[in-house]
């Protein structure tokens, strides 16, 4: 059963005027990838400013750290 379309004549305009691909603005752009680029360095850096964790710890800490600065570049890029 489908849902009737409840929007005004205003909505439906500003719906067909949207990009199917809309792009961020730069001001996120620029936040989402300081975010991430920001938890990667402290990820990294809290790993190694603590006492000697187990290997898995570092390793998994390291991978949390990698990931962050890849997404931060991905969102930088893409």
């Amino acid at each position: 059963m489908e849902r009737p379309d409840c929007s005004t004549p205003a909505q439906q305009q500003r719906q067909d005027q949207q990009p199917a691909n809309p792009k961020d603005c730069l001001q996120c752009r620029v936040i989402g990838t300081g975010v991430c680029v920001a938890a990667s360095a402290y990820l990294a850096v809290h790993n190694y400013g603590q006492p000697p964790a187990g290997p898995v710890h570092r390793a998994v800490m390291l991978a949390a750290a990698g990931g962050f600065l890849a997404l931060g570049i991905a969102r930088a890029i893409l």
